[in-house]
């Protein structure tokens, strides 16, 4: 089972595209200097410029869709507007989840497909009346 989302990384790939990143030019590169590895170049100049910023908007936003789809879940479910609201409140002051959706990484999109998933396994359910 792969950890990292092929999807979430598409997205990630997406805004870098958008962000107007330009990659590291390979052909006349040393590949090590003085001060360490050529890639940390590379990421003094991904940081230099609003490249992370794009990224981590995606990663925001995958948090905030992840609060409204752990409520809409909950909805799907049966449960009543408190119990739901209950949810998305803990989903907003989950530390982990705060912590991961203002960070590169793929765990904040992997959740909202999780929970977007039962959300909608749930309401095609209710759909066809089962």
């Amino acid at each position: 089972v792969d950890i990292h989302p092929p999807l979430a990384k598409l997205f990630m790939a997406a805004l870098i595209v958008l962000s107007g990143y330009q990659p590291l030019n390979e052909r006349n590169v040393r590949w090590w200097t003085e001060t360490g590895f050529v890639g940390t170049q590379d990421y003094v100049n991904i940081y230099n410029s609003d490249t992370y910023i794009y990224v981590r908007s995606g990663s925001v936003i995958a948090g905030c869709i992840l609060v409204i789809a752990g409520y809409l879940t909950m909805r799907a479910i049966g449960c009543r507007k408190i119990t739901s609201f209950f949810t998305a409140w803990m989903l907003i002051t989950d530390h982990l989840v705060t912590v991961d959706s203002r960070l590169i990484l793929t765990d904040v999109y992997l959740w909202m497909f999780h929970v977007l998933t039962i959300a909608c396994s749930f309401r095609a359910t209710k759909a066809k009346g089962y």
